[in-house]
């Protein structure tokens, strides 16, 4: 069975729904990846993981997450 691209994103944008809004804005991580700034906690909720590097606004519970590839085996 074939999967359409718009399908395999639709899956993504209903997994992480914190990517398409995020409360304290966008940040790269130290290893390179776009994230959010989210509380430490939500992304770890999220499947996420968590730069402590001071790279956003807000607390110390609010840090850079970032996410793994939502890709298939076909890198689409």
């Amino acid at each position: 069975m074939r999967q359409s691209p718009m399908f395999l994103f639709a899956i993504c944008t209903m997994i992480f729904p914190s990517i398409i809004v995020a409360q304290y804005g966008h940040c790269v991580a130290r290893n390179g990846r776009s994230g959010e700034c989210i509380n430490a906690g939500r992304c770890k909720t999220l499947g996420g993981t968590s730069d402590p590097a001071n790279l956003c606004p807000g607390d110390q519970s609010i840090q850079c997450c970032t996410y793994r590839d939502c890709r298939n085996t076909q890198n689409i």
